[in-house]
């Protein structure tokens, strides 16, 4: 008698785009079958080749999978070994798992979900858990020591990003220190939490005061001029790429960031003086902003009947990367440079850093006064050209 042992998903066919469909085991002994729940609901577009993914919680989901169909496995291997009749009506005690011996990453999960904050914290959250659980060396609460965190640190300061998958020589750049900083940050608030409820006998990081550097936040590049001009008027391949173009060409223009663009409600601005203003509250901050809408940020949204065509921060990115590549800009385009972009050239056009960070909602003018900063060095660097050339020709 063959026996047939296979992930089934969404058996009854009630799972879309916003419905999660149950994953299950079936087993087939000749023409008998038996269908075993796993407990594990995903949506249509995170179940590919019997592999959950798309999930921060991935690794732990297809971990608990191969579990119980390992143990299925086990059991009709060992009847057939005995020569004995498999008793398909005990499959699922068989396959069962104890769910109180929940996993470190699921207790992550579970906390990520319950803490009231904002999106974008929340957004920060998944980047973390994605990392964290590709890491993978920190499953039980057992697993969290001294040694485990410096293991961790050590596996965060060999990853390199950026690499460029046309370039075999390629080797990309290290994480920031500002990045790892944050990655620690979430890890040490999690592995707290896991304190609080008794679930581990102290926090590592109490005994690691000062190893982990918080480091200087880079100042993040922006665009000249002629560079914004290339790429307002660049002649893009596909529609996808000219819609990541016409949201950054947005950002420039109203320095809104990526959380704030999710937000964007035309309707939100009223006019004044034949002017399209708005007060509005950051995201992320709280912080109460001014905004008016320049002529290219109007130009795009007639584009688009005045409703942005928002995507996904991940594909947002990749696409820019791309728009880059065709519009000739060597710098690396992201969301968070369409923001700077604008900062610069609002104080580069004569605005006042007071009323730039009125613009850019930041909670202090010290914020600000990095792009002024970025200026000036700009500008002694210049004076430092011209200077070389100077001395070049006296020279001779």
């Amino acid at each position: 008698m063959s026996i047939n042992v296979v992930f089934i998903y969404d058996r009854k066919k009630k799972a879309d785009d916003r419905t999660a469909g149950m994953i299950e085991i079936r087993v087939t002994a000749g023409k008998v079958q038996r269908y075993v729940s796993t407990g594990v609901k995903v949506l249509p577009s995170q179940w590919h080749k019997n592999r959950v993914i798309d999930r921060p919680d991935s690794g732990t989901l297809n971990d608990r999978l191969s579990i119980m169909s390992r143990k299925i496995n086990k059991y009709i291997n060992a009847c057939i070994e005995a020569d004995t009749a498999i008793d398909l009506t005990q499959l699922k005690e068989i396959a069962k798992i104890d769910d109180t011996e929940a996993t470190f990453i699921d207790f992550i999960c579970e906390r990520a979900d319950l803490r009231p904050v904002k999106e974008s914290t929340r957004q920060r959250y998944e980047v973390f858990i994605n990392n964290f659980t590709l890491y993978g060396r920190i499953r039980k609460f057992s697993d969290i020591t001294v040694k485990a965190i410096k293991d961790y640190n050590e596996w965060l300061h060999q990853i390199r990003i950026d690499k460029d998958p046309e370039d075999p020589d390629s080797v990309g750049r290290p994480l920031s220190d500002a990045t790892i900083y944050n990655y620690h940050k979430s890890l040490k608030l999690f592995i707290n939490d896991a304190y609080t409820a008794g679930k581990v006998p102290e926090n590592p990081y109490n005994r690691l005061r000062g190893f982990i550097s918080r480091g200087e936040k880079q100042v993040i590049d922006y665009l000249t001029a002629e560079e914004m001009q290339r790429i307002e008027n660049s002649k893009l391949s596909t529609r996808t790429l000219r819609r990541a173009r016409d949201l950054f060409v947005f950002q420039m223009y109203t320095g809104l960031s990526y959380s704030d663009l999710l937000d964007f409600d035309f309707s939100d601005y009223q006019q004044i003086d034949g002017k399209w203003v708005n007060t509005g509250t950051r995201h992320k901050t709280g912080v109460r902003f001014v905004n008016q809408l320049l002529s290219p940020a109007l130009r795009i949204l007639e584009r688009y009947s005045f409703k942005l065509p928002v995507m996904d921060n991940a594909n947002y990115n990749k696409f820019l990367k791309t728009v880059a590549a065709e519009c000739g800009i060597q710098k690396r385009l992201h969301s968070h440079l369409a923001r700077s972009t604008f900062a610069t050239y609002m104080l580069s056009q004569g605005c006042s850093v007071p009323n730039v960070s009125r613009m850019l909602g930041h909670t202090n003018l010290r914020q600000t006064m990095k792009y002024a900063e970025i200026l000036e060095n700009d500008v002694r660097s210049d004076f430092d050209m011209i200077e070389e050339k100077i001395q070049s020709r006296d020279e001779r």
